[in-house]
């Protein structure tokens, strides 16, 4: 899709930059772009975003809305150990702030939020289960005029 001035190839890595400033206990995330998501999680902080669903509005006389529903799987330990659930825990509130300073991600969308922060178990490749946040959020981006409607 090279090319495209708008959806998931034109913000997502905008996505991950975001995460990227979620720090605590002086340990930055780091959040992967799109072109370098991996096999497995072999480190931690890291995070991962991708995006399961689009849900379009468009008319013949109208207005263009794409409204994507995304997940950042965000991958804090490497076991299941249960005392490292306050440090999991810890990530929720920084999380939500990092996600409300960008509510447009840099002037590329009109609305970027946050819909619910969950402490999971997580397993992204062959690794061990191991404890994280899934992260829910919503973009809507204005795509009138970024293609062509025809009746």
């Amino acid at each position: 899709m090279k090319g495209l001035d708008y959806g998931v190839y034109k913000w997502l890595d905008k996505v991950s930059a975001v995460w990227s400033e979620v720090v605590v206990d002086d340990i930055r995330v780091e959040s992967y772009k799109l072109s370098k998501i991996p096999e497995s999680v072999t480190k931690v902080p890291v995070a991962i975003s991708f995006v399961p669903e689009l849900d379009p509005a468009y008319a013949k006389a109208g207005n263009a809305i794409g409204s994507y529903s995304g997940e950042t799987q965000l991958h804090l330990t490497k076991s299941l150990v249960m005392s490292q659930l306050p440090y999991v825990m810890r990530f929720m509130d920084p999380v939500v702030a990092a996600a409300a300073s960008h509510i447009t991600l840099w002037g590329e969308v009109f609305d970027f939020r946050v819909q619910k922060v969950e402490v999971v178990t997580l397993r992204w490749g062959g690794e061990e289960d191991h404890f994280g946040l899934k992260i829910s959020w919503t973009v809507q981006e204005t795509q009138t005029g970024k293609f062509a409607i025809r009746a």
